[in-house]
């Protein structure tokens, strides 16, 4: 699988769809933002998560932080 990996804060930006069905990791904070998100795989940071978009789907993914997790989203589908 795909991995995206930072040492510190990792910051995505998407006008559109940002699909993950890999790993997208941070080892501080990770931000993404896109008009649709949608998770496949493992999208975290080992500190603060900040999830934007106004569809996010998370289906047999993980999200995870190691502080706080924001997901500010319209609709939020979370599937296993």
């Amino acid at each position: 699988a795909a991995s995206l990996a930072g040492g510190a804060n990792v910051t995505l930006g998407a006008g559109n769809l940002l699909v993950n069905r890999g790993r997208i990791t941070a080892a501080g904070d990770l931000v993404a933002s896109a008009a649709s998100l949608n998770n496949y795989g493992t999208l975290g940071g080992g500190g603060n998560l900040r999830l934007n978009a106004p569809a996010l789907l998370n289906e047999r993914g993980l999200l995870f932080s190691g502080a706080d997790m924001t997901l500010r989203a319209g609709d939020i589908t979370n599937l296993y």
